[in-house]
Formats: structure tokens, sequence, C-alpha cells
């Protein structure tokens, strides 16, 4: 997989960006293609049987970029791969923003005959067939901790990296206990931040087995816990595991300052300006969250956008999931979204939200089908108030940004 980004048209004030990425997959065929864009396709369905999938990427990609006043397109070749690309104006604080002059000519000489059509490959490259372990945060202050952030939900491994960078850590992120596990037999960390309730592998054997190569190393690396669930039985539950400490979601600055404190034996300097303490975008919080999610964004209507599009990227694939699972009797698998979900909702304030999907879950443990179907309907409803509300703040966002 190849992505590329180029400039299509540079004036004074803003910059038309083209964003691709190719493939050399099998393509799409010629019957799926006016639908791709639509929710819950998928031109290969033997794709979602192997690797899962919803159908709903793409659909909520365009949506995105429509509401980034951008266009959205694909030209395919069956059995040659597919390049989906999409192009969005910025803004430009400065004569070309400070573009340098290569980058000018190329948007001027690129952009005369080809600003109605995708142009030909070309501009800045970047190879991410290695990327989809997840991200990094840094570089910090801290330059010889590095920090194993391990977390299955967008948002919440979004947050916690910008957090950590925040306190001037190094951190890398991936998103299941298998990448973990072969992520920690490669490199010595500095501290762990695991969740534990994760599909496939969840936390608590992700720590039995980083336990393992621990021993066989001689060491011992710090592990703290991070999940949604706050009872002591679960706490002693995570230490029962050999994991040395627990951090309730959502995850309070202060709070994993502490944390890190307590096992890197340092005071990290934190990086960024008294924020205030609120933005008037949070009007889909609840009142008394407001505060807490505006220091959690550093007062930034950028990163806020980004923390919103990641809910609203992630959010409908776990509803989609939730439903089928219903439909086939799977309480863990309700359980497992219900639980993923609620942390979401509540890192964002969404205290209903959060609520009615801790009640879905509750109750998916505690056994029976029938009655998980009325909280159901009442999650998709609130779901679908809470998006509207969303996409609306994240307009604003953008329009500031």
């Amino acid at each position: 997989m190849r992505l590329s980004v180029m400039p299509v048209l540079v004036t004074e004030a803003r910059a038309t960006l083209r964003f691709k990425v190719s493939d050399t997959g099998p393509g799409i065929p010629e019957n799926v293609r006016s639908s791709v864009f639509d929710p819950f396709v998928q031109a290969d369905e033997s794709t979602t049987r192997r690797y899962g999938g919803t159908g709903l990427g793409l659909a909520i990609c365009k949506r995105l970029v429509e509401l980034m006043g951008g266009q959205i397109g694909f030209t395919t070749r069956e059995g040659q791969g597919t390049e989906f690309w999409f192009a969005v104006d910025f803004d430009l604080p400065g004569p070309h923003g400070g573009l340098t002059g290569d980058l000018q000519d190329r948007a001027r000489d690129e952009s005369r005959p080809q600003v109605a059509a995708p142009p030909s490959c070309g501009g800045a490259t970047v190879d991410i067939a290695g990327c989809s372990r997840g991200d990094v945060a840094g570089p910090g202050q801290n330059r010889d901790v590095s920090i194993l952030v391990v977390e299955d939900t967008p948002l919440n491994r979004k947050v916690l990296l910008a957090q950590l960078r925040k306190l001037g850590y190094e951190a890398e992120a991936v998103r299941s206990g298998e990448e973990a596990v072969d992520a920690f037999s490669r490199k010595k960390y500095s501290m762990v931040l695991l969740d534990c309730h994760m599909p496939d592998m969840d936390g608590f054997e992700t720590c039995r087995l980083m336990r393992e190569i621990d021993r066989g190393r001689g060491t011992h690396t710090p592990v703290a816990a991070i999940t949604a669930s706050a009872t002591s039985d679960d706490r002693a539950k995570c230490l029962a595991a050999r994991m040395d400490d627990y951090l309730s979601k959502p995850v309070h600055l202060d709070d994993l300052e502490m944390l890190l404190g307590r096992h890197l034996r340092r005071a990290p300097a934190r990086v960024s300006p008294a924020v205030p303490e609120s933005l008037p975008e949070l009007i889909f919080a609840a009142p008394e969250k407001r505060g807490d999610l505006a220091r959690l964004v550093d007062g930034d209507p950028a990163f806020l956008a980004s923390v919103l599009e990641s809910f609203l990227t992630d959010m409908p694939s776990r509803l989609r999931a939730m439903e089928e699972a219903l439909e086939n009797g799977d309480r863990c698998q309700i359980e497992l979204m219900s639980h993923a979900m609620k942390s979401s909702a509540a890192l964002l304030g969404l205290t209903e939200l959060s609520s009615t999907c801790a009640e879905m879950e509750a109750k998916a443990k505690a056994g029976g089908i029938g009655c998980l179907l009325e909280v159901h309907s009442r999650l998709q409803a609130q779901y679908s108030d809470v998006e509207s509300k969303t996409l609306e703040v994240l307009r604003r966002c953008r329009t500031r940004s």
C-alpha cells in the first residue's frame, strides 16, 4: 500500500492538497463501483469473512471529507488495484504559509492542467506497509524513556498518546494483545499502559506473556492496567495478574502524571500552558464534564476535531458489531462492544450514552438476550442524537482551526 500527498493549487491564502492511497489488490468490480461509498457495502464479501469489517469505512471517509468542504473519489482496474483520493483546501497563515519555493513551483506546474481531474502519481510518497501497528507520540523531554500503549479503541489511543506527549514522554501504541506481545518481545520498554478488555487476547493474558518475556530477560517492566471498569474486584484482578498499577478511564492527566512518576521515578515537566476551563464547541458534553474535556484536548479545536473524527469513525462499526452479536446471541461480543463504547462516550463527557452502554454491558454479563433489545434500541437513538451534534461541532472546529 502506498500513500502520497501532493499540492494541486496554491494561492496566497489557500492550498489544495490531494491525498492518495493506492494498492495492488484485486480492484473493484464494475457492478459495485457506484455504491462503494454507501454504508455497509463491501466490494468483496470474502474480505469481511477473513479480516472483519462492516463496510462503513468509506462512507465515513466520504462524510468527513464533505464536512471539510472537499471531494473524494477513486480509480480502479480489476486485477491491478485501486487508488482512492481526496482533495481538501487548507487556509494559509501568510504568503503560501511558509511553503518552500519548490512546493510552490510544483503546485503551479501541476495544478494548471489537472485541477479538474485526478493528477498522475507523484508528490511526497510514504510507504505505509509497516504502519498498521499504531502511532507514535514524541519526541519528548524524557528521551531515555519509552512507553508502550496497548489499546484497541482508536479514540483512547489517540488521547493517551497526546497526554503522554504533553507530559514529555515518547510512546508507541498498538491495538491488540498479539501486537503488544510482539512489540514487547522485540524492544525493552520502560513501562506498558495496558487496556484490560480487548477482543481475542485480553490484557490479563497479554500481561502474563509479557511476564514470561521479562523472566527470560531477568527484568521487570512496570505494567499499568487502563480500564473502564472501576470496581475493587477489577483492581484486585489486575494486581493478581501481576500488573503493577491501575488507572480508570477516562484517564485524567494528573492521575497519569502521578502514575508515571511512581514507576519511572521522575517528575515529567508539562510542556503546554494552562488551558481554558471550557470551549464553545463542547456544547455536546455534559456541563460538569466540559472543563475536563477542554483540558483533555488542551484547549485546541483542531485536536478536538481529530478526537471527534476518531469517535465518529469507531462508534458506527461497534454498533453494527453489537447488532450482529445480538442476532447471533453472542453475549461476550456484546459485552466487549458495550465496554469499549462506554469508555469512548465517557471520554467525551457523553454521560447518558456512557451510562446506557454500561447498562448494556452489565445485562450482557448477567445473561439473556431478550432484555438487551430495549437497551440496544435506546442506545441507537442516543447515538443518532449524539452523532448529529458532534458532526455540527466538527464543522465549527474545522472553521476555527
